[in-house]
């Protein structure tokens, strides 16, 4: 039988890695905030949110591009009952109302509703990560979109149209035994992508595991990379696993030249960079960045700047979830530039512009990075929790999705 001395050094120890693991977590995340602005924008323009009935609660957007004409638009998720269904955070009430898939363009930000056509009726659809892949004159894009459906979390696939961008014809559920939490994916090509599985034990199967699995940080995630074949083919996907041992592993981005991977750790407060090996898909990890908050989603802009969007107030986000009066979680969004060495001035006083400053929070990125403030909002005056960030580097606009707000928010 184990002493009791030891039993107690063995608790100490565990408790002290767990503190350790979560030192930014929880002062930055969990803990009283400063005075955030009503609204901060480091750009010249104006900042506006773009509203239409049922377009809310949008967890992810994504750029689709046509690659033969050079034109982009932007996809979002959005579910408006993610207040009663959210297998990620809970609650688990409510499954059968549907979210949606809708469509922008970028130059009048008119937002179309995507028909989802042989999409089973029975099906429940609960959108988050997606991406579809360019798309090219007489042929089809296949997206791919993270359903938190009623019974398991899975993988839809789809066919959409350049012509016919109001209609995506639903192919296929993909189910993998080893993705049992899918959150996001990004495309390596049109047939495979890399898949965040955020937590290994599910909130629907596991809550109270699910929930210490979350609030300790544990680092039980992990990234799989998936190759589909072409539709009609009776084989099965191709997974593999490429990253592990991640604290909530959420956003996953790959830069524009595909050599590297960007993956959001929400619960470790970081952004884990890894090279990637173009032939194999396979990850070497290379550095890990602390941020202000917890990470949700990534993108990378053309000019190769990955843009992090996140959480700094989980109370007043479950606040939100729950619809309490007057409750608004804030929206921080950075940027981190690849930056040579000899340009970085300052290592002290550094984020010096954003009303709140990164540099109040978390140590210098490491070298090589530059961060910096895109956008911050108490949420009251300005949006509120942001979950994603694109940049149109052709207009210089930031486009910024809420998990649980009302709309997009555009900024000149």
């Amino acid at each position: 039988m184990p002493r009791p001395s030891n039993i107690l050094a063995t608790l100490v120890i565990a408790l002290a890695v767990l503190f350790y693991r979560a030192r930014y977590l929880i002062p930055n995340v969990f803990l009283p905030k400063p005075s955030f602005p009503s609204e901060y924008y480091y750009g010249k323009g104006a900042c506006h949110t773009v509203q239409h009935p049922g377009v809310s609660s949008c967890e992810d957007g994504r750029f689709w591009e046509n690659t033969d004409t050079g034109e982009r638009r932007l996809l979002l998720s959005c579910d408006p009952g993610r207040r009663g269904w959210n297998t990620v955070l809970g609650p688990l009430r409510d499954p059968t109302p549907r979210g949606a898939l809708w469509l922008s363009d970028l130059s009048t930000h008119n937002l179309l509703k995507i028909e989802l056509v042989d999409f089973p009726k029975h099906h429940t659809f609960h959108p988050l990560g997606l991406e579809a892949s360019p798309a090219r004159t007489g042929r089809t894009s296949r997206l791919f979109v993270v359903n938190h459906a009623r019974n398991a979390s899975v993988i839809e696939e789809f066919t959409l149209s350049w012509d016919k961008p109001t209609s995506a014809r639903w192919i296929r559920t993909l189910d993998l035994p080893t993705l049992n939490t899918p959150n996001s994916l990004a495309l390596t090509s049109n047939d495979s992508f890399y898949v965040s599985n955020d937590h290994h034990f599910a909130l629907r199967h596991e809550l109270v595991l699910s929930k210490l699995e979350t609030f300790l940080a544990l680092p039980l995630s992990h990234v799989e990379h998936v190759a589909v074949p072409a539709p009609g083919d009776d084989e099965q996907p191709v997974a593999m696993t490429v990253a592990g041992s991640i604290p909530f592993a959420n956003g996953v981005a790959i830069s524009k030249d595909g050599r590297v991977v960007a993956v959001a750790s929400t619960t470790g407060t970081a952004v884990h960079i890894y090279a990637r090996h173009i032939p194999s898909n396979a990850l070497i990890p290379k550095e890990e960045i602390l941020v202000p908050f917890a990470p949700d989603n990534l993108s990378f802009d053309d000019d190769g700047v990955l843009l992090v969007a996140g959480h700094t107030d989980f109370p007043a986000l479950i606040g939100m979830s729950k619809d309490k009066p007057g409750v608004r979680g804030p929206t921080w969004v950075i940027s981190l530039r690849p930056t040579p060495e000899s340009e970085l001035v300052d290592k002290v006083f550094w984020d010096t512009r954003a009303s709140f400053s990164a540099s109040a929070r978390v140590p210098p990125p490491p070298s090589g990075w530059k961060m910096e403030t895109l956008y911050q909002s108490s949420g009251h005056g300005g949006f509120a929790s942001s979950t994603t960030a694109l940049r149109d580097t052709r207009s210089g606009r930031l486009i910024v999705t809420g998990l649980y707000e009302e709309g997009i928010l555009v900024c000149d």
